[in-house]
């Protein structure tokens, strides 16, 4: 039997959106049952604008919101908020603390984050070991930009 996903979501079967405006409808429901994931993918839409006026308070609510049901994505979005000040005040120390969180729970991006705010000592003391060390974990999931980290560190 072949699973042919097509046009539709293979779990719930809804047709695929081809629209931001039909993707935040599809969310909408997802987000007021407080599912992470749609939490997280909301967040998203509100960080970019997509589909919804772009508001990185309504983004940083969401991801929050997702964060606390442990979505290791959001944990990491939050980082990136704070690590390039995205609606809030840039901090490296508090980027840091989320991609940590983030990367603990094996979130291949919060690794490589990580591994970057080590290697530069933003946030943290400078350590190329420890930075070497997250970039391998990101890596060994398939991470390209990790890859790349490790190939020019080893130059």
């Amino acid at each position: 039997m072949s699973m042919e996903v097509g046009r539709n979501c293979p779990f719930c079967r809804a047709p695929t959106p081809t629209s931001d405006e039909e993707r935040i409808k599809q969310l909408r429901p997802w987000v007021k049952k407080k599912k992470a994931w749609a939490q997280q993918q909301m967040g998203q839409m509100y960080r970019d604008g997509q589909g919804v006026k772009q508001s990185y308070e309504m983004a940083k609510r969401l991801y929050e919101q997702a964060a606390q049901q442990g979505d290791a994505n959001a944990i990491a979005s939050l980082g990136v908020m704070y690590e390039y000040g995205e609606g809030v005040e840039q901090l490296y120390e508090r980027a840091f603390e989320y991609y940590e969180q983030a990367a603990h729970l094996g979130y291949a991006k919060a690794q490589l984050n990580l591994g970057v705010m080590y290697a530069n000592g933003q946030g943290v003391d400078k350590n190329t070991t420890k930075a070497r060390e997250w970039w391998i974990k990101a890596a060994a999931q398939g991470d390209e930009n990790a890859i790349a980290n490790l190939k020019l560190m080893d130059n």
